[in-house]
């Protein structure tokens, strides 16, 4: 028998990430995703945040990524803002989607943030990470700002 630690250069794991949340917001472990962050309660809703980590192949873009991070059964227009970015010298690439729909009579927004680090396995996958928010239309000047402002805070730990 040979001893195999996991992650190895044959199958690395997800590269360590932080960012900065608000004070006020918890912290949780998600049924799906690395982690999420719930807002304080407002207008019976919690603004929120989950952070999704995967292995990927190279052909998926970081902005199908993001559309399929927006796609689930409820009518929705997924809109491209036009702030997609290449890798910047000691930056990251992103990608950006957002998109709003109604939820128990109520319009909720999503954005949804798409990034990579710079690995690659032999078989060309790479660390792709996906920040989900959400939150109510009708509190966009509070909780967008806020769900930005900690989106904008990710980076890899190395």
């Amino acid at each position: 028998m040979t001893a195999v630690e996991w992650p190895n250069a044959i199958s690395p794991g997800l590269w360590p990430f932080r960012l900065d949340a608000p004070e006020q917001w918890s912290a949780v472990e998600p049924t799906e995703g690395l982690i999420a962050f719930l807002g304080p309660p407002a207008d019976d809703f919690r603004a929120n945040l989950v952070v999704f980590g995967r292995r990927l192949p190279e052909d998926l873009t970081l902005g199908e990524v993001a559309e399929l991070a927006l796609s689930d059964d409820a009518p929705r227009r997924v809109v491209d803002p036009g702030i997609d970015q290449p890798a910047a010298p000691g930056g990251l690439p992103v990608a950006v989607r957002s998109s709003g729909t109604v939820v128990e009579g109520r319009e909720v927004r999503q954005i949804a943030v798409v990034t990579e680090a710079p690995d690659r396995s032999p078989s060309g996958l790479r660390s792709v990470y996906t920040m989900l928010g959400t939150y109510l239309a009708d509190r966009a000047d509070l909780d967008e700002s806020t769900l930005t402002s900690v989106m904008a805070s990710f980076e890899l730990i190395h």
